[in-house]
């Protein structure tokens, strides 16, 4: 032990000069001063308030330019700073009570000396029997070569519990050293922790977590790797964590190494490195269970933080995760990297990069809120003896009854997720600008919502030899929280041949009664490979409320159809109704354009490039007491109960439909041993007199009327002859020449024949 003569006859700046200018924050004891001050006092009587921050003049505290004491009525931490805010000196506790700054003070104006007494290391402090309550000790080292000194104040023993930091026993003189810190920020090394890739630091590091969270003060790892086996930590208040260390895993394989319960608190993590060492399914677990409004815990996890080499080698069903947060929170951001995820485990464990998570034991443990900033960067999830749908990058989850939201920020970055990048289960999804990277797995869905909502845009996907089975897709459900998406602005790169890529964008129904309503896909690129579809849309059994935009995409090379509908459920009649406009495609695309398993409604079509006719698929409806309902441009028609023959008098199109004068209506008898004859007259059809359609040749086009509510005849065709011209209404033949079979129509209007 050596012994040493300290003054403090005035506040200095970092280069050793009286401080002047300078500001001087006093604040609650073991807080920041700057952000948790307290009431301070000219006079001893505390009467005459100070306001903060202090002024120092000549190194002294100054009020209007006379050297001043402060009094104060409680423990307090103290902050000292230069006039360009830069920390001097900061002393969480220990600095004294009752009118502790005005002894501080006393002692600077009169040149009082502290006697302080050093040790090289904790170990030698704590064998010394000299010490005496209220000596002031200093340490060089925490222990040798392990750096983590630190300042105390020896006190009666028992005043706190041993943690090995804050409070040290010291039996050679029967003691307690009370740690006073040097600065705002509590080292792991001043409770122990050695960071040498050899020692077990499991419990320097857990007393050092139950410190900062209970004290609310910002922890330093310092550089090094801190050996962790298992820590289950319950906080008690803000987690700050800062630094560049590493926290790796050791010991046997298992669940979990960091696992923080009762997170109703902050934590805001930045710069270390936490590494399951392929041995932790579990490295980075926060909990919040039976939370309510008031005690939603907030997660802000900073671009420095990295949590890599998670992997599952238990024969459990337990899911292989680098970060999960489950329960009640108000918003989880990530920012940070995550490196390897994976499980060897052959009972059904799935693997997840960054998890997301609700719990279904109370009505308030989910998620509100979910953010990937755009430096977050998600690589390397993978699953090896389980399928592709079980290794995702992201997963976010809430219950279809709750409001919660999905933000991905343009810029974030996914590499070689191997089933999902993106897998969504909540009903608010903005998915903006992601870079996708996929060059080492064949995976099942890039960008999956799997309770629709929201949309994808600004999208880069890049594949090279592999890909996944659809780009992005979407799955609509019926519950009263859903709403439709849109999808626009995606690129898709494709370079070296993979052949698994089914369809870039997929939009389907979950059961017999969701819609596929209002959904816009627009403006999405593919370049390079081969798709067999560019959308596939799977519809359920409702007719008039599938409703699709599809305009201005485009695609390198279509193998099948650029768009496909089917059917969902084995029953279903699944009739989508679409704008088709402006979309194109290259190489093997002059046949791509529909592929319909059933009804298929083209409502709009307009410049659409290297496509066959995107011509309704006709649509089956039949004569109900005179009348059928049409929901699109063409229809095949069927008599009621399929009698021989049946009157079609009156032409209805739903309330939620309008049809206006440049909409036309084909109708095609749907059987050629049944005849349809549509009256004249009769209910709602203005024709050239009574039609029959007796073939399944014939033909008949009609056009609404609005004014009258009519439907006037344009032109018919009886067994494909005499198909000329039938007009009820102002029709010009701007130019007629070399037509087969048709009667040369006429066409009066305002007095003249033949336009």
């Amino acid at each position: 032990m050596t012994e040493a003569i300290r003054e403090y006859p005035q506040f200095n700046d970092p280069d050793g000069k009286v401080l002047n200018n300078g500001f001087i924050y006093i604040g609650e004891e073991h807080k920041d001063p700057k952000t948790r001050p307290i009431d301070v006092y000219w006079d001893e009587g505390l009467t005459v308030p100070a306001a903060q921050p202090l002024r120092t003049q000549n190194g002294y505290i100054s009020r209007a330019g006379t050297p001043s004491k402060i009094w104060t009525a409680e423990a307090y931490s103290i902050g000292v700073y230069t006039w360009q805010n830069i920390n001097v000196y900061t002393s969480l506790t220990g600095n004294g009570s009752l009118f502790g700054i005005e002894a501080k003070i006393d002692a600077i104006h009169a040149d009082l000396t502290i006697l302080v007494k050093y040790f090289d290391t904790v170990s030698d402090m704590a064998t010394d029997a000299s010490l005496a309550i209220g000596d002031s000790v200093e340490t060089k080292e925490y222990a040798n070569g392990t750096r983590g000194g630190n300042r105390y104040e020896i006190v009666a023993a028992g005043t706190g519990t041993h943690d090995g930091g804050s409070y040290i026993d010291l039996p050679g003189s029967q003691l307690q050293a009370k740690a006073l810190w040097y600065s705002g920020n509590v080292n792991a090394r001043q409770f122990g922790a050695v960071g040498d890739d050899a020692e077990d630091d499991t419990a320097a590091l857990d007393n050092w977590l139950t410190y900062i969270s209970s004290n609310e003060v910002t922890g330093t790892l310092e550089e090094g790797t801190y050996l962790c086996g298992v820590i289950s930590n319950a906080l008690a208040g803000d987690l700050y964590i800062r630094g560049d260390g590493e926290i790796k895993a050791t010991g046997p394989n298992r669940l979990n190494m960091l696992l923080f319960t009762g997170c109703r608190y902050a934590i805001d993590i930045d710069g270390i490195t936490i590494n399951g060492n392929d041995i932790v399914a579990r490295p980075f677990d926060m909990l919040n269970f039976d939370a309510d409004a008031s005690t939603l815990g907030s997660v802000y996890l900073r671009e420095g933080l990295r949590v890599v080499n998670a992997k599952n080698n238990a024969p459990d069903t337990f899911t292989a995760c680098a970060i999960r947060a489950q329960g009640g929170f108000s918003s989880v951001y990530f920012n940070g990297e995550i490196d390897g995820v994976d499980s060897s485990s052959t009972s059904g464990a799935s693997t997840v990069g960054f998890w997301s998570d609700d719990w279904p034991g109370s009505g308030e443990d989910w998620v509100r809120k979910t953010v990937l900033g755009s430096s977050s960067r998600i690589k390397n999830v993978r699953n090896d003896n389980e399928t592709l749908a079980n290794a995702d990058g992201i997963r976010v989850y809430a219950p279809v009854d709750k409001i919660a939201f999905f933000t991905c920020s343009p810029g974030a970055y996914f590499e070689n997720c191997k089933g999902r990048s993106i897998k969504s289960q909540v009903m608010k999804n903005s998915i903006v600008g992601p870079v996708v990277l996929r060059n080492a797995y064949d995976g099942l869905n890039e960008i999956e919502l799997q309770y629709a909502g929201g949309g994808v845009s600004n999208a880069q996907i890049h594949y090279d030899r592999f890909s996944a089975n659809v780009v992005i897709t979407s799955n609509q459900r019926s519950e009263s929280m859903s709403t439709h998406s849109y999808f626009s602005n995606n690129d898709l790169s494709v370079v070296n041949d993979p052949t698994n890529i089914n369809a870039f964008i997929s939009i389907a129904v979950t059961d017999t009664s969701a819609e596929n309503q209002g959904i816009t896909i627009r403006d999405n690129k593919a370049t390079g490979g081969s798709l067999k579809y560019f959308i596939v849309s799977r519809n359920a059994d409702d007719v008039n409320v599938n409703r699709v935009v599809v305009d201005g995409n485009w695609a390198e090379t279509i193998d099948a159809a650029f768009l496909r509908t089917h059917l969902f459920g084995p029953d279903a009649r699944g009739q989508l109704s679409a704008v088709f406009t402006n979309n194109g495609c290259m190489d093997g695309c002059e046949s791509a354009s529909l592929a319909s398993l059933n009804d298929l409604i083209v409502e709009y079509e307009r410049n659409n490039f290297n496509m066959t006719s995107m011509l309704s698929s006709p649509f089956n409806v039949t004569i109900a007491s005179g009348a059928v309902t049409v929901y699109g441009s063409t229809h095949r028609i069927d008599t009621e109960g399929l009698v021989p023959s049946d009157d079609l008098d009156t032409i209805n199109f739903p309330g939620n439909s309008s049809w206006g004068p440049d909409q036309w209506l084909t109708l095609i008898a749907n059987n050629d041993s049944r005849t349809i004859v549509l009256k004249d007259g009769t209910g709602n059809l203005s024709l050239n007199g009574d039609f029959s359609l007796a073939s399944v040749n014939d033909r008949i086009v009609l056009s609404y009327y609005e004014h009258s509510s009519t439907w006037v005849e344009i032109s018919r065709s009886s067994n494909a002859k005499s198909a000329s011209v039938a007009s009820n209404s102002d029709l010009i033949v701007e130019y007629e020449r070399n037509n087969s079979n048709m009667i040369s129509p006429e066409t009066p209007h305002g007095g003249l024949t033949n336009g």
